[in-house]
Formats: C-alpha cells, structure tokens, sequence
C-alpha cells in the first residue's frame, strides 16, 4: 500500500541521478532479506512464532516517516478534489481488479476457462481505455508518458516482478 505513496515522494522530491538509485533498491533489497530468514519446519525461528516478521514494518515505518519529514519538502498547495477523475479512477479500479479475480481464482476455474479469460481481457481491456482517457485528462491520476522514464520504470519494474 505505502509504495505509490513513496514513488510519488521520490519522483517529487529528488531529481536526476539521486531519484534513480533510491526508486527501487531498498524495498527491494529488505524484501529479499525478510524472505531468506523465514523459518521453515525443519529449522524453527529461535525467537518464537514466524509471524512476528510483520512486526519489523512497525519500527521501520516509524524511522521512514521521521525522516521523510525532514528531507521531503512540505507540499504547500491545498489539495485539489474538485478535479479528481472518478471516472478514471472506478475504471482502474474495476479493471485491476478483474485481474487480480482472474489470477486468484484461475486455479480453481482453470487458466483456460471463459470465467478467467473473460475477467483477464476485460481488465486489460479496461486498462487500455483508462490509459487512453488519462492522456485526454487535464489533470489525469497517472501521467502515462511517465512509464517511459527510466528512474520511473526502474521504481515500478521489481514492485510488479519481485516477490509478493
């Protein structure tokens, strides 16, 4: 939840070279610790019960949002809800989530079957006409021509391939 929040204050407040080296790696880079400390049955974590994992978000969020209020510049301008695209936003909405109901429900209903080739296509599908009304959009959600840029491709490639 909190990365389109973090790319958005990266991309914001950092420009160049220094927006680049941050985007990506350090989520990434704590991801893959977390993961190789996993206890597993045949070698049981010594400090108890492996869910207590989650627990290592708590003290982290609170350093990231300490830090973030000094080195982030304050956003002096009020918030503008008068021109968010509802429109836009309920059709990305639906459209990621016909994937996601495709994808979790496939191995159930099978990968071939009309139920999740019917919900995958129309949530591409969906995802094709929200990315064609945000390039008419004077205030679009996601500025498309963005995924182009290096330092953003770069931030959004290991959040979509790297493990969940």
């Amino acid at each position: 939840m909190l990365s389109p929040a973090a790319l958005s204050i990266i991309t914001t407040a950092f420009q160049g070279q220094q927006r680049g080296q941050g985007a990506g790696s350090l989520g990434r880079h704590r991801g893959r610790r977390r993961r190789d400390r996993r206890p597993s049955r045949r070698h049981p974590h010594p400090a108890g019960d492996w869910r207590l994992i989650f627990f290592v978000n708590l003290p982290l969020a609170i350093a990231l949002a300490s830090a973030a209020t000094k080195i982030a510049p304050a956003d002096t301008r009020p918030p503008q809800w008068k021109s968010l695209d509802l429109r836009s936003a309920a059709l990305a909405t639906l459209s990621i989530g016909a994937i996601v109901h495709a994808i979790t429900q496939a191995d159930h209903a099978g990968w071939t079957s009309a139920q999740t080739l019917i919900l995958a296509g129309a949530g591409i599908a969906g995802l094709g006409v929200f990315a064609s009304c945000e390039r008419r959009s004077e205030q679009p959600l996601l500025r498309i021509e963005r995924l182009c840029d290096r330092a953003v491709a770069g931030g959004l490639t290991p959040m979509l391939i790297g493990p969940g």
